[in-house]
């Protein structure tokens, strides 16, 4: 009963978004403002705060909540801010060929981050979808640098966004680590979409 609740409440608030922020040149097509409003709570899983519906409808109609405000909208770009700093989240959108737009959600919270992509289901509804590739340590190393238990490290891998240009990347945490002492990256990794899927693409890091 409560999730069906929660799914009501959800769809009034996807609906009173749609009216107010429907992309006149393409009335079919959701935009970013309305990804958000179908988004489920769960999108801000990754924050120390957390989000209940109330507030997330509150955020969507008012544009602010008691703990969160839009700071930045745009068809391209949304940043959604923690009032009391120390959470955020980015949200933009990868154009797609045979379907709906795929959700990027990059959260800051304080030093951790994280990269969600989120699309619409069957439903209408939004789920989150594992398309980002598994990038492991070794990928980040020319064959003849790589070492006996690197792959120990394929934990260290972490995605970041460059949130000004749209690019996801793939970086090594090698900080305070003993084995990379000595032994710098020899490639960044960006995750370049294609319409379609991600594919890594690797840039020798030149001193």
């Amino acid at each position: 009963m409560k999730l069906i609740k929660q799914s009501m409440i959800l769809s009034m608030i996807f609906l009173i978004c749609s009216f107010n922020n429907r992309n006149p040149e393409n009335p079919e097509k959701s935009t970013l403002f309305e990804l958000f409003a179908l988004a489920p709570i769960t999108l801000f899983d990754g924050t120390s705060e957390g989000i209940t519906i109330e507030e997330k409808k509150d955020l969507c109609i008012q544009k602010e909540s008691d703990s969160w405000k839009i700071t930045y909208l745009t068809d391209e770009k949304m940043e959604v801010t923690c009032k009391y700093p120390s959470s955020s989240i980015t949200l933009f959108t990868l154009e797609r060929k045979s379907k709906s737009p795929i959700l990027v959600a990059f959260t800051v919270n304080e030093r951790n981050t994280s990269v969600e992509l989120w699309e619409k289901d069957k439903g209408g509804n939004l789920e989150k979808v594992e398309l980002l590739p598994t990038v492991h340590a070794k990928d980040f190393f020319f064959i003849e640098n790589q070492f006996d238990g690197l792959s120990k490290y394929n934990n260290n891998v972490y995605y970041s966004v460059d949130t000004e240009k749209f690019i996801i990347g793939a970086g090594l945490y090698t900080w305070m680590e003993k084995e990379f002492e000595f032994r710098p990256v020899d490639f960044q990794i960006e995750l370049k979409w294609d319409g379609e899927k991600f594919y890594p693409d690797k840039q020798v890091i030149v001193d």
